[in-house]
């Protein structure tokens, strides 16, 4: 079960990190997040702004399914719950939220980015609701939800780049963040893989999703990669043990999985054995990303 259906709690590879990696070293003294003074709230809010990007992919991933009559009844249900956990996470970022353990937000920057998404997010989330009440996705909800997709996607990592912009602390602490930024960006790689493989079986602009699924494939194979051995370059540092474990069981996962992502991103035809493979195991996949998510926070818990 995912952290959309329990209710608890990415950008290219290198230029992102870079990025980041210049925001926490502009000085060892930061604003402090508005929850609290110490490094784990910082962690905390910018999982959970990550999650928000995860989010913007699972919903038309869920639509593409149900609207393939690929285990529709499930992904009716997954879809409701990922938007209702984007608008509790949407408010709770902007207002705060005792429920996530977080207080309103004080900078003028995360709120700027939050009102981004709140121009967009209100497309996806009513297009939501008319396929809850319909039971079927017909094509201006198809529509709407493509639209907004990856916008939204670009404006929630906005957040988080606010986030660790504002809130940052110093280049001692900066490869937890970096670990729990990859690790989140993976889980959204798993919607947005799944999503694109859709779209290539929907007949939506079936060649341009194969080179955008080709180069999902690409960035999420370098992340795993980095995130097992560590990039010094990028102050990210190799697992420890525990950590590592968890990630060469994402790795097994990923080896069922990804030659069939793989074939179709090549030129296969997703039939009804592909989309019921990528359907049954996206999910697990998913849970393996977030599992590894959280491992790295609870060690940014620790200080």
């Amino acid at each position: 079960m995912t952290k959309f259906q329990t209710g608890f709690s990415r950008r290219q590879f290198g230029m992102g990190f870079a990025a980041a990696a210049g925001a926490l070293s502009m000085g060892s003294t930061m604003a402090r997040a508005a929850g609290g003074d110490d490094f784990a709230n910082v962690v905390h809010r910018v999982g959970l702004a990550e999650e928000q990007a995860v989010i913007t992919q699972r919903i038309p991933m869920c639509a593409n399914f149900i609207k393939l009559n690929i285990e529709p009844s499930r992904f009716l249900v997954n879809i409701q719950d990922a938007a209702n956990r984007f608008d509790k996470v949407l408010i709770g970022l902007r207002e705060g939220d005792p429920e996530l353990d977080i207080l309103a937000e004080g900078s003028g920057e995360v709120l700027e980015a939050l009102s981004a998404v709140d121009a967009v997010w209100p497309g996806m989330r009513n297009a939501v609701d008319t396929i809850i009440e319909k039971e079927f996705v017909d094509e201006a909800e198809f529509n709407a939800i493509a639209r907004a997709s990856s916008a939204l996607l670009f404006m929630s990592e906005n957040v988080e780049k606010r986030l660790v912009s504002v809130y940052g602390d110093s280049t001692e602490k900066l490869g937890i963040l970096i670990s729990v930024e990859l690790a989140a960006r993976q889980e959204m790689l798993t919607q947005k893989m799944a999503k694109e493989v859709g779209n290539i079986a929907l007949g939506f602009k079936a060649e341009e999703n194969r080179k955008i699924l080709a180069g999902s494939i690409d960035l999420y194979e370098t992340s795993l990669q980095a995130l097992l051995g560590g990039v010094e370059a990028l102050t990210l540092p190799p697992p420890p043990e525990h950590i590592k474990l968890a990630l060469l069981e994402e790795k097994s996962r990923w080896s069922d999985l990804g030659p069939i992502v793989r074939g179709v991103a090549n030129g296969d035809a997703p039939g009804p054995l592909e989309l019921y493979s990528i359907a049954s195991q996206e999910e697990a996949l998913l849970e393996a990303a977030q599992h590894i998510e959280h491992l790295y926070v609870e060690m940014g818990s620790k200080g």
